[in-house]
């Protein structure tokens, strides 16, 4: 790499630069920066990233998808519809379980009063006629 170009990058003059270059060596955050940079190796900086790299302006893992700045921030906002959303299932949920409550109850309502045999109430077994036509 020319100097300039390490100078410019990492921030110095090109005399510093310079000096790296002809030393061989350079400081340790400089490196990082510079193979962050190049690699786009992101588990340089922290090993919490050691799957992710950063490459033309997009966030990627290993699994090959790539993510934009903005669908980085619409992260937040995704986590805020799917809280939304899962608290309408769950109150929907709950709607259905009280309805559930309150069939169960009428119709064990109904079944004790036809089971208690009201006063002048009758009922009238109706059988159905074969299929066939036969009777």
């Amino acid at each position: 790499m020319p100097s300039e170009l390490l100078a410019r990058l990492s921030g110095v003059s090109i005399c510093t630069a310079r000096r790296w270059r002809r030393r061989q060596r350079a400081p340790a955050a400089v490196v990082a920066l510079l193979q962050i940079r190049y690699s786009g190796v992101l588990g340089l900086v922290s090993p919490a990233w050691h799957e992710w790299t950063l490459r033309e302006g997009k966030l990627g893992n290993m699994d090959g998808h790539e993510y934009s700045p903005g669908e980085v921030w619409a992260i937040p906002i995704l986590h805020q519809q799917v809280a939304a959303l899962e608290a309408t299932v769950r109150q929907l949920q709950e709607r259905v379980a009280q309805q559930v409550v309150l069939s169960r109850s009428s119709e064990q309502n109904e079944d004790q009063r036809s089971s208690s045999g009201a006063v002048g109430a009758t009922a009238k077994l109706e059988v159905p006629a074969p299929l066939d036509g036969k009777a």
